[in-house]
């Protein structure tokens, strides 16, 4: 009696833990101009979170019409914004950023709540204290992306005003 009541609780056990791997990986962030009813031919741009950690989010951005950047940016910044948002960190950094040879590109982010959190204590001694050009990497509340009009819906409404021009 007791090996059929311990093999049910392990049954029980190892689905919950499927279901709450499978919460996790639904509840990665896509963002597509084509699903924001934004004309492809103007812009037609997909930021992908394909990997979530405990406080670090890989994100694939996919250009197909080599937009201006400024665009491109934006909607990285929306995307961080809504990962932030569903994760409840207040501060976030651009860890590491490199291209793909398919000319995509990739964004590691790390998000915290620690306004003054140190880049390789909070992260990892995998990821430098300065960017590329040498310069202190430094980390960027959300509330200022609220400040600047980056939310969910911002952009949606600016690039359809510029689709009606």
């Amino acid at each position: 009696m007791t090996k059929k009541i311990f093999l049910s609780l392990l049954i029980i056990l190892m689905f919950s833990f499927n279901c709450i791997g499978q919460n996790i990986k639904s509840n990665l962030v896509k963002l597509d101009t084509k699903e924001m009813d934004i004309d492809k031919d103007i812009f037609d741009v997909e930021v992908i979170e394909i990997e979530r950690n405990k406080n670090i989010s890989k994100l694939k951005i996919i250009d197909k019409t080599l937009t201006s950047v400024c665009s491109v940016i934006t909607l990285e910044m929306m995307a961080i914004y809504r990962i932030a948002k569903l994760t409840n960190y207040k501060y976030f950094v651009d860890l590491e950023n490199y291209d793909l040879e398919d000319g995509n590109r990739i964004i590691i982010i790390g998000f915290t709540n620690e306004k003054n959190a140190g880049i390789k204590s909070e992260f990892g001694l995998q990821y430098s204290n300065k960017d590329k050009e040498g310069e202190k990497k430094f980390l960027i509340s959300i509330h200022s992306l609220e400040v600047i009009g980056i939310r969910d819906s911002s952009f949606k409404k600016t690039h359809k005003k510029r689709k009606q021009q």
